[in-house]
């Protein structure tokens, strides 16, 4: 069953609208999704496809209730997206949060994070109280630059890019993100970011700059992605320095056709540095959205099929249920799952 939730932030006209969906059968856990980058939707709606409607639907079936919001100035919350940045997120993450806390006391609680979200779930996790499993679904461990690197590595595999092509283009995104790190006033960062995109659109097809209807448009397109603030804080982020000293046990999941991330290297991360119980997962032939693909491409997420198919939600579900813990089920964790009830 799902019911509408309000939340006030204290500013006037800002109100966060969400759907709260309710457990069937035994409530093990219950807890608070965290959509990726961008204006989202509180179904996190990619091609088509409602994610969180989905994932939510097969934790319910599973014992485990959920809470998920629009983002400000998307759906039916108020206020704007523009303009807000990691802190304020952060802030309506925690007013989300202690909603569900008051709502369903006694069920082990958690946040579940997509893509850019776990990074603010062990934010999130670090911030608050009453956070007893976290989860991070398709996200970036490593520090921000050598994530974004990363992406662009794969970005150039897609493309075919090799040899002096390839290193042009991975100095340029280097030099890009170096500059979008390096000045913190947003003018200063806009004349650096402006002037390196400029100075690249001579390696630019001229069917590309086309689309963008012309040099100009091709120019302010680039400066603008490259000014969206969840670059700026994912390139200054290191999820893994927060997942090192987070004492709350962490599930990270990933697909392993996902083009978003470097799957291995991440992974490798989170195995090495998580500092409290964890396990990690690699779920076969699923994309960034755990749909089955056959090539984890963004292009063919619209006709991919439904996202979040199990074992995605049976792994979360357990990861939730103090009863699976007890049991000793989860003996795929590193570290030693006693550490927990001692």
């Amino acid at each position: 069953m799902d019911e509408r939730v309000e939340v006030l932030t204290g500013e006037r006209g800002v109100t966060l609208v969400g759907t709260y969906t309710a457990a069937r059968g035994v409530h093990v856990g219950s807890a608070l999704l965290i959509s990726g980058s961008g204006p989202q939707d509180r179904d996190e709606t990619v091609a088509g496809h409602a994610v969180f409607a989905v994932l939510a639907e097969a934790l319910a079936d599973r014992g485990v209730s959920t809470v998920r919001f629009d983002d400000r100035g998307v759906g039916e919350s108020g206020g704007t997206y523009l303009g807000i940045d990691g802190k304020i997120l952060l802030d309506d993450l925690s007013l989300q949060w202690s909603w569900l806390r008051g709502r369903d006391p006694g069920v082990m609680r958690g946040v579940i994070g997509h893509s850019q979200g776990g990074i603010f779930a062990l934010r999130l996790a670090r911030r608050v109280e009453g956070v007893d499993r976290v989860v991070m679904l398709g996200s970036a461990i490593r520090d921000g630059m050598s994530f974004m690197m990363a992406m662009r590595r794969l970005i150039c595999d897609d493309l075919g890019l090799a040899g002096a092509d390839r290193e042009g283009y991975l100095a340029h995104s280097r030099g890009l993100f170096e500059s979008i790190v390096r000045f913190e006033d947003p003018l200063a960062r806009v004349r650096a970011v402006r002037e390196m995109v400029v100075a690249s659109v001579d390696g630019v097809g001229d069917g590309d700059l086309e689309e963008f209807g012309g040099v100009d448009g091709y120019v302010d397109f680039a400066v603008k992605d490259a000014m969206e603030w969840e670059v700026r804080d994912l390139l200054m982020s290191d999820p893994g320095a927060d997942l090192g000293v987070l004492r709350v046990p962490v599930l990270g999941v990933w697909g392993e056709c996902d083009r978003h991330v470097d799957v291995v290297a991440e992974r490798g991360v989170f195995d090495r540095v998580c500092s409290a119980a964890c396990a990690s997962a690699v779920i076969g032939s699923r994309n960034h959205l755990f749909q089955i693909s056959a090539t984890g491409g963004m292009d063919s997420y619209a006709d991919d099929g439904a996202p979040m198919l199990d074992p995605v939600g049976g792994l979360i579900a357990r990861w939730f249920d103090r009863a699976e813990w007890v049991r000793g089920v989860l003996t795929e964790n590193k570290h030693v799952l006693e550490r927990l009830f001692c």
